[in-house]
């Protein structure tokens, strides 16, 4: 989960419920009780065993949590039971033989829901059993750290602090998403997750933990922008109710292109989605120019399609090379480039783009596509994405302030997606910006931008 728009369940775990996650469970609750927020959560622990069920606290656990002025009186170990999957939100072991144990009592972890406490720490790990270790001051200081991690990851509906928000999403009218997507998979030849409309994306959005989407909309012809814009417009007044919020789309071929800018703005969107390969146009070219240019000045954030496409093999209208160009031409405007500036052109971008102060997003770069199923030979390797470690060495060389999670939803997986992000060796304040401290920031005028 992200925003804390609702009761926040969390339920530590261990071997017997004596100590470890007895100590979470009653630390976790003093930092929310310190934080003012007892009444966005509810925190309990349990026991993979049935060695201590009914037991209290064991003494030198008690007295380690005294010694900082924390009190466990009344609890008892208890046993996790299958049904506590569907009543928690987040299930944290403290080492992996736990997640097992918790994997096998569940009958899986089909949401996501299972994560070690250090997890959320900028020091992933393990945290050994002081029932062995006599180590009860070392394992403190481990689950107050994990704790604060998670606490900051659940963030506040005061403050929107760790909310996860999806930069780069798209949905169709519910009229035509089947011949839309079916059209896009006949293409690509790669698996959509969703049905394609809004309430399909919601939906993922609840499984992944995903607090807010914007959705990219592309004008593929210049007659089609002021209908997809109207669109737009009514996605944005309405994302206060549905948690997707849309950009406005621009065509370099429209003749109207400056007032649809002009009512983007004007209606509060917070930018625009070009895509060079579907509009044909190369994003140096003066007519695409033209359109960062005034974006810049209206103050609209541009997102814009960043390498080569999978729908369109061969298309070469927004590569790294070109988008600098671009970028150098335009003047101050805040630029995007999706995929991670150059889909699968990834080993140009820092040299093009490192130095222009432009932002990247997350989406279709990460692992690997899935296939249709639809029979298309794909050559081998040609389904391989970014590695974690090409990947991580591309967020330290641009700044981890310059990265934007995005999904292409629905031609991604939102919940895997972010369970990636969580995974790759990134300390906690990386993470957290990542996966939506920047977009926030972006979208409330805070965001970083190109100047010349």
């Amino acid at each position: 989960m992200g925003l804390c728009e609702k009761m926040v369940k969390i339920l530590f775990i261990c071997h017997g419920n004596i100590c470890r996650s007895p100590m979470a469970e009653f630390v976790m609750k003093a930092l929310v009780r310190e934080s003012g927020r007892e009444a966005e959560f509810r925190i309990e622990s349990a026991a993979t065993s049935y060695e201590e069920i009914g037991n209290p606290v064991y003494p030198p656990a008690r007295r380690e949590l005294a010694a900082h002025g924390i009190s466990c009186a009344g609890k008892k170990a208890r046993h996790l039971e299958r049904r506590d999957y569907d009543a928690y939100d987040y299930l944290i072991g403290m080492e992996r033989v736990n997640l097992r144990n918790m994997e096998r009592i569940c009958g899986g972890d089909p949401e996501g829901k299972m994560y070690l406490l250090r997890d959320f720490t900028d020091d992933p790990g393990e945290i050994d059993d002081p029932w062995y270790t006599g180590r009860f001051g070392e394992v403190y200081a481990q689950i107050l750290a994990g704790c604060r991690g998670l606490l900051r990851q659940c963030g506040s509906a005061e403050d929107g602090t760790g909310r996860v928000i999806d930069f780069h999403t798209h949905i169709f009218p519910d009229r035509i998403a089947d011949r839309a997507l079916a059209k896009l998979r006949a293409g690509s030849h790669v698996m959509s997750y969703t049905d394609g409309t809004l309430a399909g994306l919601q939906a993922s959005m609840k499984e992944a933990g995903i607090s807010l989407s914007v959705v990219l909309p592309v004008a593929t012809s210049a007659a089609q922008t002021e209908h997809i814009n109207e669109q737009a417009i009514r996605t944005h007044q309405a994302a206060g109710k549905t948690g997707v919020d849309s950009f406005g789309a621009a065509h370099p071929d429209d003749p109207d292109w400056e007032r649809e800018l002009k009512k983007i703005a004007e209606a509060g969107l917070r930018g625009i989605k070009i895509h060079p390969p579907y509009q044909e146009v190369d994003r140096d070219d003066p007519r695409d120019i033209r359109i960062l240019e005034k974006a810049g000045e209206l103050g609209l954030t541009v997102v814009t399609h960043g390498g080569l496409d999978v729908g369109l093999p061969g298309a070469a209208q927004a590569t790294p090379d070109k988008i600098r160009r671009a970028v150098l031409a335009a003047g101050p405007v805040r630029l995007v480039c999706a995929h991670m500036g150059g889909w699968k052109g990834w080993e140009e971008v820092y040299d093009c783009l490192g130095d222009t102060g432009v932002m990247l997003d997350t989406a279709f770069a990460l692992g690997r596509m899935k296939p249709s199923g639809d029979g298309y030979p794909w050559a081998e390797g040609e389904l391989d994405l970014l590695s974690d470690e090409a990947f991580v060495r591309m967020v330290w060389q641009f700044g981890p302030e310059r990265i934007l999670f995005g999904t292409d939803s629905p031609w991604d997986d939102q919940k895997e997606c972010v369970r990636h992000i969580r995974r790759l060796p990134l300390s906690e304040a990386e993470r957290t910006m990542i996966l939506g401290g920047n977009a926030d920031r972006l979208l409330n005028g805070r965001g970083r931008g190109y100047s010349k």
